[in-house]
């Protein structure tokens, strides 16, 4: 914790490891290592998380006492699906959605961008990058042997080797080739389905700007609240800057009934005619906002729907 000759921290948001830990071990079953504190329910740690930030208190640092994580604001804290860490530790460098189900991945980045947490989009995230993003350096001598050593330990700590992989697998860190080969392919932008990821992450970016972002506006702590028991029903309220906003996911191979009293729909991933149930590894996002934060956020007062991927503009309510 870096703080100022005063005592005050020099920050206002910090990663949020537990979130991308819980996560990575919901999608992928991979519970060893750092994973494996999340092996146990891993979907409702998730919801944990969107609700309260760390999962566990942490220790104190400097003399501070910490809060309790739920009595910071959800801008506290940045979540993330991978970042360099999580990847450049693994056995190969490999990126979650090179091996998950397209539906999966989808609505992990969905819950990502419209929750009021920080999002964080690790390079080539935007456009499906299928380049691996393995640990380098630029060591010599028995410095640089150990780093090379210290790459089978973390493989171990950050999901293993893959079937068929093993450790002659992991590459040199301090080899040129393992630094060009983590860089990104600018030549593959212009494939159609990364063009299509592409318009997707555009559209969350555009319903977080519209629907999110001035709810955040002097959010507090304790806003987040679980709506349902089922580990794979992520239904979650927050109250923020005078309004709510209503993420419902569902997580699992069955649909599932929306409950009562939402607001105003601004998003959805699945067809529009399905309006009483979240449909399977889906979501739906309401918002509703109070006269306060209509004058006081810029925050547009009316409603909107995606039909067929489109935006199309409701009445707002009053």
């Amino acid at each position: 914790m870096c703080t100022n000759e005063n005592g005050h921290r020099l920050f206002v948001a910090d990663w949020n490891d537990e979130f991308h830990h819980a996560v990575h071990v919901a999608v992928t079953g991979e519970a060893d290592g750092h994973y494996a504190p999340f092996k146990e329910r891993p979907w409702r740690q998730i919801k944990q998380a969107l609700t309260e930030g760390y999962l566990n208190q942490g220790k104190a640092t400097v003399g501070s006492v910490l809060p309790h994580p739920a009595s910071l604001a959800p801008t506290a804290f940045v979540h993330f699906l991978q970042n360099h860490d999580q990847i450049g530790n693994r056995a190969l460098g490999d990126r979650l959605h090179a091996s998950l189900d397209p539906k999966v991945h989808r609505l992990l980045t969905e819950i990502l961008f419209l929750s009021p947490q920080i999002p964080l989009v690790f390079m080539g995230d935007e456009h499906l990058s299928d380049r691996p993003f393995r640990f380098f350096a630029d060591y010599s001598g028995d410095l640089a042997a150990d780093i090379h050593r210290n790459r089978f330990k973390e493989a171990e700590n950050f999901g293993g080797y893959p079937t068929g992989a093993g450790p002659e697998d992991i590459v040199d860190p301090n080899d040129w080739m393992t630094f060009t080969g983590s860089k990104l392919d600018w030549l593959t932008l212009d494939a159609p389905e990364r063009e299509d990821w592409r318009a997707f992450i555009t559209r969350l970016l555009e319903i977080r700007r519209r629907f999110v972002v001035p709810l955040l506006t002097n959010a507090q702590g304790y806003a987040g609240t679980i709506l349902s028991d089922t580990d794979t029903e992520l239904f979650i309220d927050w109250r923020l800057n005078g309004g709510l906003l209503q993420l419902r996911a569902n997580a699992a191979d069955q649909p599932c009934d929306l409950d009562a009293d939402l607001g105003d729909p601004v998003y959805a991933s699945c067809p529009d005619g399905e309006r009483d149930t979240v449909p399977a590894w889906s979501m739906r996002l309401f918002v509703r906002c109070s006269a306060n934060m209509d004058n006081e956020a810029g925050y547009d007062g009316g409603a909107m729907e995606l039909r067929s991927g489109s935006p199309v503009r409701m009445p707002a309510r009053h």
